[in-house]
């Protein structure tokens, strides 16, 4: 079984999840491009927001096990969404329509003109991305860059290139994605038949579906 790049899930942990399925949307559609930027602490407890009559959870994804965005949008695409949160979050004021919103410290880049130019100088190439959003002023920016610097996609050739080239950057913390919370899981203890009480009573007071899974 692939592992993340947050470890394995635990035993006797709850997770907020978005699911995978044929039928279903690319990651791409669920990136917000430019990202926006907020003002905050990394946080380890994901916080509730309240927008439109609907809660929804503001999930930090630290650096320690996602250095960079795109680390954390390719997983996604591959394995779906899962969170931990504690026992005794309020899942009853989830609902139908509640979304994960994913905050990074390095969603947002004020530099990358400067980081164009650089690399174009040392490497003698022009350096590609892709906008996730294929929005045409991010895939065609005009001379010298002016949106590029907001669009998602210069995360991912930024990350391949600052291992082997010093390019001064300044990264700014915001919200990438905005994920829907499709269900949510409880890992079992071993020998545990099911959910514990308290866990699956606040969970009736939600529409969202809540499994009991080995991992």
């Amino acid at each position: 079984m692939n592992e993340r790049g947050c470890g394995t899930r635990k035993p006797g942990g709850l997770y907020l999840c978005c699911g995978m399925g044929p039928d279903g949307q690319p990651v791409e559609h669920f990136l917000i491009d430019p990202a926006i930027p907020i003002d905050m602490e990394p946080f380890r407890t994901p916080q509730l927001f309240e927008k439109n009559g609907v809660n929804h959870a503001l999930v930090y994804i630290g650096e320690e096990f996602y250095p960079y965005v795109p680390k954390f949008v390719d997983e996604a695409r591959m394995m779906g969404i899962s969170r931990r949160i504690p026992a005794n979050f309020p899942i009853d004021r989830l609902q139908e329509g509640s979304t994960m919103m994913m905050v990074h410290r390095k969603a947002l880049v004020r530099d990358v003109a400067t980081y164009l130019e650089v690399v174009g100088v040392c490497k003698s190439r022009v350096v590609d991305w892709w906008c996730p959003k294929g929005r045409a002023e991010h895939r065609n920016p005009p001379e010298p860059p002016a949106t590029v610097e907001q669009c998602l996609g210069i995360l991912w050739p930024l990350a391949n290139e600052l291992h082997d080239i010093s390019v001064p950057y300044n990264y700014s913390t915001g919200v990438f994605a905005g994920f829907p919370i499709t269900h949510i899981d409880y890992v079992k203890v071993p020998g545990q038949d099911g959910v514990p009480r308290d866990i699956a009573d606040r969970a009736r007071a939600t529409n969202l579906q809540l499994n009991a899974v080995e991992e």
